[in-house]
């Protein structure tokens, strides 16, 4: 109501924008705003290799901001274990077995695939 645009309701620390000075046209070319778009490419650490990530894309963003200082680190708020984020298990598309055996996901330091 204030012409502000933020990435959404809950992330009121990164402002895109201000409707009242700005062309609607160029807010939506803020470089967060294209990131967030996009941001598969960005995620890193356990959100970056979850085999999930499409469906969540990473969830909200402010979370690892706050919790890491970097806004595409992994989302602490996350509830799938390490085997999960590695597939290791049913698969959720066609509910097979995964071929990611548990014992890479240890060696590979309990969160790395």
């Amino acid at each position: 109501n204030r012409g502000r645009v933020f990435p959404d309701q809950f992330w009121k620390s990164a402002l895109l924008g201000d409707l009242r000075k700005q062309k609607f046209a160029d807010v939506l070319q803020n470089p967060l705003r294209k990131q967030l778009q996009n941001r598969s490419e960005f995620l890193t650490g356990r959100c970056g290799i979850c085999v999930y990530k499409s469906l969540c894309r990473g969830s909200h963003r402010e979370r690892a901001l706050a919790r890491f200082g970097d806004v595409w680190a992994s989302d602490p708020a996350c509830v799938l274990n390490d085997a999960e984020i590695c597939g290791e298990g049913i698969d959720g598309v066609h509910g097979e077995q995964s071929s990611v055996p548990t014992d890479a996901v240890v060696a590979a330091g309990g969160g790395m695939c």
